[in-house]
């Protein structure tokens, strides 16, 4: 290792900003140059063929901002570039928000030349036994090399590697004095340059045992993916030097190699061929090491490689609809005749990889949402695009589409698209066992898509007299032992288990039709799961969030769940995902507005009568935002500190209960407006703290029996 400075001048023309938002430079490097240029619509180099090398400098020498890299290695070209970074800073001296200015010009620089330098490893020769290929390599600059202190004889040594590492040498090349004039050609033979890439290094050897070696240098090695009518090549090397350009040469109907195509990519795309007709290529690969006295430009040939296009593109899947009978379902519906109409679209509409060969559709189902899809029906491409499915247990189901052309290929699935049963089950009141054929078994009105059912018969003293879990009931007023029971008045219990396409489930009282009460619900800011948002959609000033979330399989219809401490209502769901929608005083109020697809929302369901309340009482009406301004990662713990008005101060004391995008949490501090929040590792990694940064919005919920105190007082103080 060489030490290698970087120096620019000071002070940086930007360097004064409004509220002190420079805060560095960072230097980048790559080896040799390239032909990157920095976007300026979307300046910096992150994401560019260099590497950040230092990430925070300001070191200045006798006026000049100086950076000293340690890690450059001799005989290697290195390219730099420099860029600021701006950045707010939190109280404690934390930068977020970074912005990245346009980077400097590249400059490129070799350090001392006193080793050789591999300038050729081009294949002359393809074979998988008997191939070739062309090294060359330029001997130490003279001036550079120290011959006093390493004094001859001396020997080139050629290493050679399939893998680049585990080197064994291949060839041994002696001379006398340092100024002798020598080959540095050398052909390798007998390789296997139709499969294999090869690596090289040249290392000179003095009469003192001084080794100075070149950098590693690679073949170009071709490969080519058959497509339909087109063969797609792509190749690689690893070389000090940089390949800028690329020539692809075909060989033509006399055997001969004719230019093809010129690209700055190490990939090309021919197009318009004839499948099963086999084309034969090479790439020639241009390359510099951007500085004087060494060959240039750097030329070198890849081997040939031979490929047959063919039509191995599946054609594309169509868009699938399916709809069941569950609105034409009554009391009088035979379960025999239930269906699904499946179709589905033109699958070419809006597709790029279109197939003009296109001969079936294969429709493929699940009965729950859990279930593989199976291959259920085919359909040829000319008949009409739907069929009607009876599935075995319903109208439930998840359907998928899939295109199949003449050769086989066949398309990714459609969407996959599920339908639910509608169950009906409506037991009577009494029944009449007394043998005269008419009302003698008590069985259910309707029994549909009904899995099972926990049904208890209780005499009026509460004992259980008889039970059962099929759904057909058919009860003749005898024990579970057979023992007739006498006349009277029997109570019973009926929990029902449906057939959904989520799996089985039990039913909710609205399933029955119950008379609903209005009830106030509440949580206990435990969060249950966190859910991914994957579709936002406006109407008027609402919004429709969709979330997918594992408790969205157990949801219902008007279901109230808290959604980052806000209480929302289910309006629709398929198994995997639910949707809400949020009201614009509701956006208004909460970060919800704020949030974009594939942000995570903390999830809790409102509680049960028989509960625990491992948390605090929260109702799900946010009270206001607060910014986070802080994160400190401490022992093992978060601590996480925020700004709100002032005005809720009074709404908050150390050691008390708060509600921050719907976690019950404990304040640490509380300040006019100011407060902190710890975090242990277990919440951190089961609610969306893990993802909060710094300047953003989280939905705040005071302690209720603190709102009603400070109310209280209020009112005490404008009646006194």
């Amino acid at each position: 290792m060489e030490p290698l400075g970087l120096s620019g001048d000071a002070p940086y023309d930007c360097e004064v900003t409004k509220n002190n938002y420079f805060q560095k430079f960072s230097v980048w490097r790559k080896i040799a140059s390239t032909t990157f240029s920095p976007d300026t619509c979307n300046p910096g180099l992150t994401g560019s063929p260099y590497q950040k090398i230092a990430y925070k400098t300001l070191t200045q020498d006798q006026g000049k901002y100086f950076y000293l890299d340690k890690t450059a290695e001799r005989g290697k070209t290195y390219c730099y570039r420099v860029q600021a970074e701006f950045a707010k800073l939190t109280s404690t001296g934390n930068p977020f928000n970074i912005v990245e200015s346009l980077a400097s010009k590249e400059a490129c620089i070799v350090l001392m030349r006193d080793v050789p330098m591999i300038t050729k490893v081009s294949v002359i020769k393809t074979s998988t036994s008997d191939g070739e290929i062309h090294l060359r390599w330029t001997k130490p600059l003279k001036s550079q090399f120290d011959t006093i202190m390493h004094p001859g004889p001396y020997q080139y040594e050629i290493f050679r590697s399939k893998d680049n590492s585990g080197f064994t040498s291949v060839f041994k090349l002696p001379f006398t004095t340092f100024s002798q004039v020598i080959d540095t050609n050398y052909i390798d033979k007998a390789l296997n340059t139709e499969s294999s890439q090869y690596f090289y290094y040249v290392q000179l050897t003095s009469g003192d045992n001084y080794n100075s070696k070149s950098a590693d240098a690679s073949s170009v090695f071709l490969n080519i993916t058959p497509s339909d009518k087109k063969n797609i090549l792509s190749w690689q090397s690893s070389t000090p030097w940089a390949n800028k350009e690329h020539t692809i040469f075909l060989k033509n109907d006399l055997g001969v190699f004719e230019y093809l195509a010129t690209t700055n990519s190490p990939s090309y795309q021919h197009e318009n061929l004839i499948n099963d007709k086999l084309y034969c290529y090479k790439v020639e690969t241009i390359g510099t090491y951007s500085f004087e006295n060494i060959e240039d430009p750097i030329y070198n040939f890849s081997q040939e490689y031979c490929q047959k296009p063919k039509d191995n593109v599946a054609p594309c899947p169509p868009i699938t609809t399916v709809e069941n009978i569950c609105d034409q379902i009554n009391g009088e519906t035979n379960p025999d005749e239930l269906y699904n109409t499946v179709t589905w679209t033109y699958p070419n509409l809006g597709c790029t990889n279109k197939d003009e060969d296109a001969k079936l559709f294969y429709i493929y189902y699940g009965e729950t949402i859990d279930d593989p899809l199976v291959k259920i029906d085919s359909q040829y491409f000319h008949e009409e695009f739907s069929i009607l499915h009876y599935a075995q247990n319903g109208i439930l189901g998840c359907y998928a589409v899939s295109t199949v052309d003449s050769l086989g290929n066949e398309s990714v699935l459609s969407n996959v698209e599920c339908v639910d049963n509608c169950p009906f089950y409506e037991l009577p009141n009494t029944f009449t066992p007394n043998g005269d054929g008419r009302n003698d078994l008590f069985k259910p009105r309707v029994n549909l898509f009904i899995s099972s059912i926990d049904f208890k018969v209780f005499n009026q003293w509460g004992n259980l007299v008889w039970e059962t879990t099929d759904p057909k009931i058919n009860w003749d007023g005898t024990t579970n032992g057979g023992h007739l029971l006498a006349d009277g008045t029997y109570y019973y219990t009926c929990r029902v288990f449906e057939n959904r396409v989520s799996g089985i489930s039990e039913a909710k009282k609205s399933t029955f039709r119950f008379h609903s009460f209005n009830q106030r619900l509440m949580f206990s800011g435990i969060i249950e799961n966190i859910g991914v948002i994957i579709k936002i959609e406006s109407e008027g000033s609402n919004k429709h969030f969709t979330i997918n979330s594992p408790i969205s399989k157990d949801v219902y219809i008007d279901q109230s769940i808290a959604h980052n401490g806000v209480c929302l209502t289910v309006v629709s769901f398929d198994g995997h995902t639910h949707t809400v929608t949020a009201i614009k005083e509701t956006l208004d109020k909460t970060n919800l507005n704020e949030l974009v697809v594939g942000d995570k929302v903390n999830l809790e369901r409102a509680l049960l009568a028989n509960s625990r309340m491992d948390g605090h009482f929260v109702q799900g009406h946010v009270d206001t935002t607060a910014l986070c301004t802080d994160i400190i990662h401490e022992n093992g713990s978060w601590y996480f500190h925020f700004s709100t008005n002032s005005e809720h101060a009074l709404l908050m004391v150390a050691k008390g209960s708060i509600c921050i995008n719907g976690v019950s949490l404990t304040l640490v501090h509380a300040e006019k407006g100011n407060f902190s929040v710890a975090i242990i590792p277990f919440t951190y990694e089961h609610t969306n703290f893990s993802d909060l940064q710094i300047g953003q919005n989280v939905n705040i919920e005071f302690d209720v029996l603190g709102k009603y105190i400070v109310n209280y007082m209020k009112n005490l103080s404008i009646n006194n």
